[in-house]
């Protein structure tokens, strides 16, 4: 079974970083990237259509909502 894909649109390098190393002790799920700010995440979500997007709320809520509509 092919692994599911997770891409980060998170500020703080330390959290994506952590996520990346979780995830690659895993065979159900593959990290396939990460921007910081929600422009560069839609590119990239754009490119490399991922399974799954986790979006951080630090710029609040609306900005993460915004992205996902």
């Amino acid at each position: 079974m092919k692994p599911g894909t997770v891409f980060a649109c998170e500020v703080q390098p330390i959290v994506v970083e952590g996520l990346e190393r979780v995830l690659s002790r895993t065979t159900d799920l593959q990290f396939t990237g990460s921007a910081s700010n929600p422009a560069e995440a839609l590119r990239q979500i754009g490119d490399l259509r991922p399974d799954m997007a986790l979006i951080d709320q630090s710029q609040g809520l609306r900005g993460a909502l915004q992205m996902v509509s």
